[in-house]
């Protein structure tokens, strides 16, 4: 029983490592430097059509190719991406096929630019058994063709996206899961002295934080050595107020968004340490 139970773990260890590592090279291969053209309305349309299937378990390769979207399975999870030939800064997104696995979105808007966020979100999807995840595939200052040149692409900040799409669709099917933002910022820069104090910041994406983000910031700040505040009680900046994820989902009624901010020590502390990251993914329950 003890050998077999040493197997399993073994077996999860090396399978979170493996679509940890799958993240880095999809990302490193889907990343397009832009400009990039907005979705229209029929496109976003066949997208839902297509992302409903794939949270109802029946959707094929042959429901993402009008997209021009790769569907690709790998173990228990199934990764949708662009093609080769259509690259378009449309995102990169996971989805655990296990029907017990936590109904928790994980989001990195700006996986790179945010450095260790890209990093950090596969290592929490795969370790933590969570239902999704999402990385962005263009600079956040990537030009969008027909628009201002003051609108780039970032997409913790623009509607008609597949990213905007993906996010309502996940909150519609999952009315009582979770979206989780990953942030970085730099403590330098902040404005006030609880920003420049603060590790991580901690923010609903309005003045109201519900129960859980409460209890949410209440278990992180059992965190060894780091200070987390909680967007408006402890600080005054940082809190996703403009964000349009937070925004949408407000609309929508719902209320499992939380905007994470993360200092670029406890950024690095949360990819080298798996304690940390588990400690991370239980307060989040």
């Amino acid at each position: 029983m003890i050998r077999l139970v040493s197997i399993l773990v073994i077996s999860f260890v090396v399978n979170a490592g493996v679509h940890a590592s799958m993240y880095r090279q999809r990302l490193t291969r889907a990343f397009h430097s832009g400009p990039i053209t907005l979705p229209d309305i029929n496109e976003l349309l066949r997208l839902q059509r297509a992302m409903a299937a794939e949270f109802a378990g029946s959707a094929r390769q042959a429901t993402w190719t009008p997209l021009n979207m790769q569907r690709l399975v790998v173990d228990d999870v199934i990764y949708i991406q662009e093609t080769a030939e259509q690259l378009n800064g449309r995102g990169l997104f996971a989805i655990r096929e296990q029907t017990d696995s936590r109904p928790l979105l994980i989001q990195a808007p700006h996986a790179q630019y945010d450095k260790y966020t890209g990093v950090l979100a596969a290592q929490l999807f795969a370790e933590g058994g969570l239902k999704a995840a999402m990385w962005n595939t263009v600079s956040r200052y990537a030009r969008i063709k027909d628009r201002s040149n003051h609108v780039t692409a970032d997409m913790a900040h623009l509607t008609g996206t597949y990213w905007q799409a993906i996010t309502e669709l996940f909150a519609q099917h999952y009315r009582n899961g979770r979206v989780v933002q990953l942030h970085g910022f730099k403590q330098s820069t902040r404005h006030s002295t609880a920003g420049k104090n603060s590790d991580i910041i901690l923010s609903a994406g309005h003045y109201y934080p519900p129960r859980w983000v409460r209890s949410v910031a209440r278990c992180l700040k059992t965190f060894p050595g780091s200070k987390v505040s909680l967007f408006p009680d402890d600080v005054r900046e940082l809190g996703a107020t403009t964000n349009a994820q937070s925004h949408r989902l407000q609309q929508l009624g719902f209320k499992g968004f939380l905007h994470v901010e993360m200092s670029g020590s406890m950024r690095q502390q949360l990819i080298n340490s798996r304690k940390l990251r588990q400690q991370l993914v239980d307060c989040l329950q």
